[in-house]
């Protein structure tokens, strides 16, 4: 969080340097505060902090909607208000500025739907801890009682309370919430012997000198006295193989490895993202190849004991773990702990030698055999991928950190996006988007968000996200070994409709002067649209600008209704009296409230724009059009009695067409009728337009081929006798068509 000051008070800023969650506004500043005073996330009351020198009086005052908080000393004194206190009233205190206590509560992941569900879901009371601004702990303390919460101290400015769902939302709208968590469990003398006191996880951490593992995708077998209970730090983790009963020993066994630590971060494993596989102690030694061939496990983790005393100093590796370890050398298993350092674009070549034991009496004579494996290590998917509309823009957000943002050749990511859905589940070994319909709008991304601002209404877009990786060349200038990651989930948003969409651009009559173009539009949907907020009267305002695209746009027609059900009858117009047949036209309708207040404008869209280029016995036709709606189909009608009559002609759905087998010197007209879509629901479908009707007549224009030369030489008739200049001949024939027949002649040069 940020803190901002407007003016020069050399107190406050001393102070709110110390304080990043303050926004300072002075009482006589220029700055208006309005829209900070009223923009509060509160559902009942603000913190301030006053700054005067009237607020170390510590009698109780009696400003309505004041709440007198703790004093700091140097002038500056916390307050609570709720939504009755009259601002006005600070400066008669001698208030010279005030600051807004601008906190966002942090939600701990550990309290999250994923990760502790029985909060959302379930009714029952839950032990949750809540951190309060420092001085507003009696305020809490009150607020609670209110809600009829059995409130704990804890120390500081730490609680605990018991709790249902639906009161977590309740104590987040408390302005001085800082932090709401599960309550810690309460910790036990044997957990802090050294972990628990030093807090490091030196398999897990990154730090230098530390392994920085987690123990993702690896299986470990657990072998102990009972199954693996399911306990919330083992969440879809645990594969229990032993035939026995739940055993809180095999739960604590099994957490010394792969215990998550969600509820208590003390209580972390050495691997927190393993999967562990329960057996029962006396079975593990015996289903270690089966566990390896079922689940490809790498380790055990046994728990065995030469005393049945206490554990400290005890218990022992005992034989029995030692050989149990030891069967995984003599299964015949490959074993490569890749990380994300290992990603590239290039194979990785194994080589496996494999040689028996045979002897010849006492002289081993081993055969040998070799095997070449190539293994690829690709990069994971950016996960949780959101998109988010907002105003005319889709904001994209994906997980951060990234699985492998601190690999070495980690450079960047990359933003795809496709209208309409391609839900595929990639292949595990599938990397990139090539061939699936999607198109990169942007990359060399370093942030974990973008922002599409090139959307319209009407369409529904879909989105994926690519990490990409490369090497460096040594001067850091030049990337090589390009790899992508494996597609992340797709994502679909689209913009709300609180604005008119556009629909049809129809050129019904071609004319250099008296043509003709039907446009309409949808209106905005309700309760995208939100009428109270924008109360009418109501305004369309129809333009038009010559061309495709427009830049230049001029008002041709408004529509006008007192009430919003009222311009329902006002939504398409036919444009007259215009240059059909030499111009493209484009189209916008712009949406009024009250005073002529705009809330937003279609995007544009044209007609279809035909032109012709004739050839010999052909005519090219080539037509485009810019439209906020996706054209998929084009048909092309034809006429050859100058237009009276047309008859179909082809479909393409390509924007060009070649015309063959006529007649020099007729006369044919075409026109093209576009079928297009928007992919949201609730539009008319198909969309169909045409475009201006258009004649040319064919004529050959095409040069003829140039003639095709061939030169010999009579060097093989040539005797012995000396050459003279008549030998220092060649001779040049081509071929070419004769300009008054159809004969082809024989020239000599």
């Amino acid at each position: 969080m940020n803190f901002f000051v407007h003016g020069q008070v050399n107190s406050i800023q001393t102070f709110v340097s110390a304080s990043p969650a303050l926004k300072v506004f002075l009482m006589d500043s220029d700055i208006n505060p309005e829209k900070e005073w009223s923009a509060g996330k509160y559902e009942s009351s603000y913190i301030l902090l006053l700054h005067g020198v009237d607020v170390s009086d510590s009698k109780p005052n009696a400003d309505k909607g004041l709440e007198w908080g703790p004093y700091f000393g140097n002038g500056f004194r916390w307050v609570r208000i709720n939504k009755d206190f009259d601002r006005s009233s600070l400066k008669k205190r001698g208030i010279d500025a005030y600051a807004f206590l601008n906190t966002e509560p942090v939600i701990s992941g550990l309290i999250s739907k994923e990760n502790f569900k029985e909060v959302y879901s379930d009714t029952r009371q839950w032990k949750i801890n809540v951190r309060v601004f420092r001085g507003f702990e009696s305020s809490f303390v009150n607020d609670a009682l209110v809600l009829h919460l059995e409130v704990k101290k804890l120390g500081g400015s730490y609680f605990e309370i018991d709790i249902d769902s639906a009161m977590v939302r309740k104590v987040l709208t408390l302005p001085y919430v800082m932090e709401i968590e599960p309550a810690w469990m309460p910790a036990m003398a044997v957990n802090y012997d050294n972990r628990g006191v030093h807090g490091l996880n030196i398999l897990k951490n990154t730090l230098t000198g530390m392994r920085g593992l987690s123990g993702r995708n690896v299986y470990v077998g657990v072998g102990d006295d009972g199954n693996i209970t399911s306990h919330i730090d083992y969440k879809d983790r645990v594969t229990d193989r032993a035939s026995y009963a739940y055993s809180n020993h095999a739960t604590h066994v099994g957490g010394t490895v792969g215990g998550a630590g969600l509820l208590n971060p003390r209580d972390e494993g050495m691997a927190p993202r393993v999967s562990l596989i329960g057996e029962y102690f006396t079975n593990i030694i015996s289903a270690t190849e089966n566990h390896i061939r079922d689940f490809n496990m790498v380790l055990t983790n046994n728990s065995y004991h030469s005393a049945l005393t206490t554990c400290a100093g005890n218990g022992d590796y005992g034989s029995a773990s030692e050989f149990s370890d030891e069967q995984q050398y003599e299964n015949d298993t490959f074993y490569w702990n890749t990380d994300c350092s290992h990603i590239r674009s290039q194979f990785y070549s194994v080589v496996i030698n494999a040689s028996d034991n045979f002897s010849v009496g006492t002289t081993r004579v081993p055969l040998v055999d070799l095997e070449t494996w190539l293994i690829r290590v690709i990069a994971p998917a950016p996960e949780n991928v959101t998109a988010t509309p907002f105003g005319n823009a889709i904001t994209i957000n994906w997980q951060n950190p990234y699985s492998c943002s601190t690999a070495p050749n980690f450079r960047s990511f990359s933003v795809w996006r496709k209208i309409g859905s391609n839900p595929f589940i990639p292949d595990s070994c599938e990397t990139g988007l090539a061939g699936r319909g999607y198109e990169k709008i942007a990359d060399g991304l370093t942030d974990y968000r973008y922002r599409d601002a090139d959307v319209v209404r009407g369409q529904v877009y879909c989105y994926r996200v690519l990490a990409h990786f490369s090497k460096l060349s040594p001067n850091g200038l030049v990337e090589y070994d390009n790899a992508e990651s494996i597609p992340s989930n797709e994502v679909c948003a689209e913009l709300k409709k609180d604005v008119p969409v556009l629909l049809h651009a129809d050129v019904i009559k071609t004319d250099t002067v008296n043509g003709q173009v039907f446009v309409d539009w949808s209106m905005p949907r309700i309760p995208d649209l939100d009428t109270i907020q924008n109360p009418g009267p109501y305004k369309f305002e129809l333009k038009r600008s010559i061309g495709i695209g427009g830049s230049s746009f001029i008002s041709i027609r408004t529509f006008n209704s007192l009430t919003f059900d009222g311009l329902r009858v006002d939504t398409f117009y036919t444009d007259s009296l215009i240059n059909t047949l030499q111009n493209p036209h484009t189209y916008t309708v712009d949406f009024f409230t009250q005073s002529d207040s705009i809330i937003g404008s279609t995007n544009p869209g044209s007609t279809v724009f035909l032109q012709l280029f004739s050839g010999d016995k052909q005519i090219r036709l080539d037509w485009s059009e810019s439209v906020p709606w996706t054209n998929y189909i084009y048909y092309i009608y034809k006429s050859i009695d100058t237009g009276v009559s047309f008859v179909f002609l082809d479909s393409i759905s390509s924007q060009s067409y070649l015309d063959t087998g006529l007649n020099n010197g007729s006369l044919y007209c075409y026109y093209v009728e576009s079928y297009g879509v928007y992919s949201s629901r609730g539009y008319v479908k198909p969309l169909i337009n045409k475009s201006q009707r258009l004649c040319s007549v064919p004529i050959d224009t095409v040069p003829p081929c140039a003639p095709v030369l061939r030169v010999s030489n009579d060097c093989g008739l040539i005797t012995d006798n000396a050459w003279g200049p008549s030998n220092f001949v060649n001779i040049v024939t081509g071929k070419h068509r004769i300009v008054t027949g159809k004969q082809i002649g024989r020239a000599h040069v």
